[in-house]
């Protein structure tokens, strides 16, 4: 269980929020689609590899063989005597990982992440959220902040687009994030208030909300997603 940090979200002007650069926009979208190239013919190719792995241990005569979580909906057939869950413990399996939804392994996640609403205003219509009021009501709105930000790890990409889970409701992610906090739009979750907890990532009265749909908001992959949750977010292991 993860909780950032709660940092001050009083009124009073705070730095400058830089805008993305679209060099780096063009760059990024380049990998993505680099990446979809490889996915396709990926079944394929683990399935050379499943027939080279097979070959390769019977040649070495080798005992005991043990891959990545990734790995083991394929090479399992291979004669694969363990899998190291690695990533698969957050949920997390790469479409590459499985020839089909149904042989994608069962797996309980361990990871959640958390923060909470420490402030709730009422807005009008044709009020601005955030810097650069990127977000303006249409209507009379509840916005609520909550103690984390891009100094987090929260990806600034999901700005106007992410969401996250209060009360087992999904509550959308309104203007900018900010280095310390988001706001999200409530208006819709009458009963929240200041303190609740908020869900980033991880299941919540039957939802749920995984790195890998953080990472399909900001077209990256969920590695990136749970490697970027900073340093200064407070870890909390549970037995």
């Amino acid at each position: 269980e993860q909780r950032p940090l709660e940092t001050d979200a009083g009124p009073g002007p705070k730095g400058p929020d830089g805008s993305k650069h679209a060099g780096g926009d063009q760059r990024r979208g380049k990998q993505n689609e680099r990446t979809e190239e490889r996915a396709d013919g990926d079944v394929a190719g683990r399935e050379e590899q499943c027939r080279r792995h097979q070959q390769g241990r019977r040649e070495a005569q080798v005992d005991q063989v043990v891959v990545g979580p990734a790995a083991d909906a394929v090479i399992a057939r291979a004669g694969a005597d363990g899998v190291v869950a690695g990533v698969a413990e957050e949920e997390v399996v790469t479409a590459a990982g499985a020839v089909s939804e149904t042989e994608r392994p069962s797996v309980k996640p361990v990871l959640s992440w958390k923060t909470r609403i420490i402030d709730i205003r009422d807005i009008e219509a044709g009020q601005g959220v955030g810097y650069n009021l990127t977000f303006v009501a249409g209507a009379a709105s509840r916005i609520a902040t909550l103690a984390v930000g891009y100094g987090d790890g929260l990806n600034r990409a999901l700005s106007n687009q992410g969401r996250v889970l209060i009360r087992g409701e999904f509550a959308a992610i309104v203007g900018k994030v900010s280095m310390d906090v988001t706001t999200i739009d409530v208006t819709k979750i009458p009963t929240a208030q200041i303190g609740d907890e908020v869900l980033l990532i991880g299941e919540q009265n039957g939802s749920k909300l995984s790195a890998a749909d953080l990472a399909a908001t900001t077209q990256t992959i969920a590695y990136e997603v749970l490697c970027n949750i900073s340093k200064r977010v407070p870890r909390s292991y549970l037995s």
